[in-house]
Order: structure tokens, then C-alpha cells, then sequence
């Protein structure tokens, strides 16, 4: 009886404490806000008011490697789109990661591995009142007080959501700073890649594209309401410009949607419109590599210099097996990248991307081609003979 007794005491503290630890944990995984004195740790969360944004540690891009990020949080697109993320050139191995506000009024983030990086460097705190909110556009905000210290929308990467300047700053300091999307390597590789996307600095009232400061796209003057070349959204831009600033921004005529502008690692522009029903609608620019071919025809792309090459510049898309590969191991380097430099070797048949997770160049002088569903490549056309049969 006496062991019944004991057992029956054991359940009991052990279903208290399983309800004590999911109450601390969803009160944890509630709040929008981080203050001083507190943690956020690898399995825990910040999440905006109206579920719309969590801030996270996640592996959106590689296995293993842990980022801290803001994700858009939609039942179609959960674990894939990251918004924003605060230790893209530094990631974390394991699941040790924790965020914290130092006393100093800076949003560190640390692991066990002796990873230390400093997300916020900006102005001192004032006061010991700092604290760090996730709000609903998106935007991670750092505060001493009512003092704005520091914020995830002045420090965009390759997505530009509503309310977000895109621009240049400080004009008259001596020092300007500019405001800029930049691509990815590819989606599995979330290292600066190949393009940029932000305001002319010409003060022609332009959005632009730049292939490594190169010209490669441009919007057409801002009417007033939109581009001439942009492609078609529900987006209102607005311009602003004076001594010290230049920037765009935009906000969304349908208060009921949720849409954003992501700068491709193809030199594409995608708009992102979702649906009343939460499916993704998407509306790509593109200037040069699809997914199919080799197109450059959009409205505002950039005249590109031709390389005077007897076959031409133009590369299609095919599925095959080439039996040479000259490798680039440099994994800063994008498609669009290895594009560039084949079509400017005359020799150079075709390229592709030296890894699977699309980062790296690889090239062919070879003329023959083994079609296969092994991978995928561009070869310039007219120039490599075929072998076997298509699929």
C-alpha cells in the first residue's frame, strides 16, 4: 500500500512539474520583449504582437549551422523565409547560442564555443530602462528609454520590407552611409553575393542594380506613385530627399496582405504578395540567368558591353554531364558570377556552379556533351555537340 502510496506522490510531482515547465516556457516563447538581465537562449523565441514575426535561432540555410534571425511567420513559408538575420558573416556550430543585453546598452550574442558577436554597436544607454521588441513590420528595436539605440531595419540584407528606408544617409557628414540590399551566393548559401539593390546616387529618383558596381538594372524615374519599370505590386512609394538623406520607402495599399521585396541571388527582383487565403504570389524581374535560359530582354536592363566572341554571349540551360570541369573553388562567387567570367573567355563551351549548394564556379572547353539528369549547366550557344538522347 504503502508503495502504491509513493508512486502515486511521484506521478503527481512529476505532472506538476511537466505543467510548472510548459507554463515558463510558453510565458518565455509570449513575449515580444528582451530587457537587460535577461536571456534568450537556442530554443527559445521572441514573437510581435500579432504572431506575425518571430525572432529565432534557426538552420534555415545549412545543417548544423545555427543563425539568429527573423522569420516570417506563415504556415507556407515557416523554416524558409528569413527576413532578416544578425550573424550572417559569423554563424554558430551546436545549440548553445544565447542573446542578451549587455548593461552598456548592447545586443550581444554568445555560445559556448567562445563565439562572441556584437549585433548592436551603436549609441551608449542612457538608462538601465533597455530593452530589445520585435513589433509587427518586422523590425527588431533597440531602446534605452524612448531612445531609438539601434534597429533591424537599418541593417537590411537581401529583403526590404514595408516601412524599411532603402537610401543614403547622412550626406552632409562626410561620411554617407548606404543603405543597400544584397543578394546571396544562392538560397542554400547566405553569404554577400553578387548583386546590390538601392537608390541612384546620381539623384535621378531611380531605384538600381549593380552586378559588383557594375549598371545592371534600373527601376525608371519615380512618377510620383511607382517606376516605369518595376513590376507591377500594391506597394505606394514614397521619396524623400534632402541635404542630409536620400531614401525610398513603401508601404502596402492592402492593409489585410502582407508583401515584401527580396533581391534575388540571379540578379532578380521578386515581389512577394500574400494572399488572403496565405499562399505566395510571386512577380520576378530578371535580367540575365532564369531558370530555363539566358534572358535579358526585361524592361531596364542595363545595355551589357559584349565580349566580340564568333558565338556569341547568349548560354542556355541544359541538363547533361560534361566529361571535363575546370574547378573555381572561390565560393564567394555566385552563377551570375560564373556567367561573367565564361562569357568572356572565348574557349569557355560552359559553366556552372562548382558545388550543389550553388556557390563556386565551374568551366568547359569541351565540345561534347553527355545528356543525363545529373546536374545542370549553361553551355554557350551553338558550341558544344551533343551525344546520346535528351530527355
Amino acid at each position: 500500500m504503502a508503495r502504491m502510496r509513493r508512486k502515486e506522490y511521484f506521478k503527481v510531482i512529476l505532472s506538476c512539474l511537466v505543467v510548472f515547465w510548459f507554463i515558463c516556457i510558453q510565458g518565455l516563447h509570449a513575449v515580444d520583449t528582451l530587457t537587460v538581465g535577461q536571456t534568450m537562449r537556442d530554443w527559445e523565441f521572441l514573437e510581435s504582437p500579432n504572431k506575425l514575426f518571430r525572432l529565432l535561432f534557426s538552420s534555415p540555410y545549412v545543417a548544423n549551422v545555427r543563425y539568429l534571425g527573423i522569420q516570417y511567420m506563415n504556415d507556407r513559408l515557416a523554416g524558409i523565409k528569413f527576413v532578416w538575420v544578425a550573424n550572417i558573416r559569423i554563424p554558430l556550430t551546436g545549440t548553445s547560442g544565447i542573446l542578451n543585453i549587455t548593461v552598456d546598452g548592447n545586443l550581444v550574442l554568445t555560445d559556448s564555443n567562445g563565439i562572441f558577436v556584437t549585433i548592436s554597436a551603436g549609441q551608449p544607454a542612457i538608462s538601465n530602462n533597455t530593452s530589445a521588441t520585435l513589433h509587427d513590420s518586422g523590425n527588431l528595436v533597440l531602446r534605452s528609454g524612448e531612445r531609438i539605440l539601434w534597429q533591424s531595419f537599418d541593417y537590411p540584407f537581401d529583403t526590404w520590407l514595408p516601412g524599411m528606408k532603402i537610401g543614403m544617409f547622412d550626406l552632409n557628414t562626410g561620411q554617407p552611409q548606404h543603405r543597400l540590399l544584397t543578394s546571396f551566393v544562392s538560397q542554400q548559401v547566405p553569404t554577400p553575393g553578387t548583386f546590390t539593390f538601392g537608390v541612384d546616387p546620381n539623384n535621378t529618383k531611380q531605384l538600381v542594380i549593380w552586378q559588383r558596381g557594375i549598371l545592371y538594372w534600373w527601376s525608371g524615374i519615380w512618377n510620383g506613385y511607382n517606376f516605369s519599370y518595376f513590376p507591377y505590386s500594391k506597394f505606394n512609394f514614397s521619396y524623400f530627399s534632402n541635404a542630409s538623406d536620400s531614401y525610398f520607402t513603401y508601404t502596402i495599399n492592402d492593409n489585410n496582405l502582407s508583401s515584401w521585396i527580396e533581391m534575388g541571388s540571379s540578379g532578380n527582383i521578386r515581389i512577394v504578395e500574400m494572399t488572403s487565403d496565405r499562399l505566395p504570389s510571386f512577380t520576378d524581374t530578371y535580367c540575365g540567368v532564369t531558370d530555363k535560359l539566358e534572358y535579358r530582354s526585361a524592361a531596364g536592363c542595363a545595355v551589357i558591353e559584349t565580349s566580340n566572341c564568333k558565338s556569341g554571349d547568349v548560354f542556355n540551360q541544359t541538363p547533361g554531364q560534361m566529361n571535363s570541369w575546370n574547378f573555381l573553388y572561390n565560393f564567394s562567387l555566385g552563377i551570375a558570377d560564373c556567367k561573367e567570367i565564361c562569357s568572356r573567355n572565348c574557349s569557355c563551351n560552359a559553366y556552372g556552379s562548382a558545388s550543389s549548394n550553388g556557390s563556386g564556379c565551374k568551366f568547359s572547353d569541351v565540345q561534347r556533351l553527355n545528356f543525363s539528369e545529373e546536374e545542370v549547366f549553361y553551355i554557350r550557344n551553338g558550341r558544344v555537340e551533343a551525344t546520346g538522347k535528351p530527355y
